[in-house]
């Protein structure tokens, strides 16, 4: 069977260390692809944070992901146009990868936060779980999602990686505040950022 792995994000604007963590799933958990998953509306962030449209949003995943042909776009939550619910996310996946397994990454800090999900136990019969574990870290999931995974004999995955500390946010007041963001974002991100004007 093959592996389909699921990145979720806003990826305003995607950066080295989205592509540093795919690049990881891909090859630690042998994944045939990595679906990159811009959310339209997270419930857990105001939509008018963006400052972007979802069109750079995609545009850019578009340059950053061009020399990748492992790592693919899905804009189902974009042209869905409402709040993105993961689980909703999943059930259409299961049904264009019904041959595939499909694992979730999520870092340590989402891992933790879990069980305020959406339908989080229907979510783990869905897919299988991987959570970042950063610098070998470890990982914390609360007593009730751990009782949920041990009772059903549910199978998580766990990927080491050595953490970059960049975020969306630290390159948008970067960029606000005129200072580089050279190695923070892939040079053609960078460059469609600069022609384009975005954040500022």
């Amino acid at each position: 069977m093959t592996k389909v792995g699921i990145l979720g994000g806003s990826f305003n604007p995607v950066h080295t260390a989205h592509i540093k963590i795919a690049l990881a799933m891909s090859r630690q958990l042998n994944t045939e692809k990595v679906l990159f998953i811009p959310c339209y509306a997270s419930p857990f962030k105001d939509r008018s944070e963006y400052k972007v449209s979802d069109f750079h949003r995609i545009e850019m995943l578009k340059k950053a992901l061009c020399n990748y042909p492992q790592f693919e776009i899905e804009d189902y939550e974009i042209t869905k146009s409402e709040t993105s619910f993961t689980i909703d996310t999943l059930k259409f996946l299961k049904k264009k990868y019904q041959s595939s397994q499909l694992i979730l990454l999520m870092g340590a800090d989402q891992s933790i936060s879990f069980e305020k999900w959406k339908s989080w136990q229907e979510i783990l019969q869905q897919v299988t779980l991987c959570i970042a574990r950063r610098d070998g870290n470890e990982v914390l999931l609360s007593s009730v999602v751990e009782k949920y995974i041990i009772t059903h004999n549910l199978q998580v995955e766990y990927l080491d990686y050595q953490e970059l500390m960049i975020s969306s946010k630290l390159i948008r007041d970067k960029i606000a505040k005129n200072d580089s963001v050279f190695g923070l974002v892939p040079e053609t991100v960078e460059e469609y950022i600069i022609s384009n004007n975005l954040y500022r």
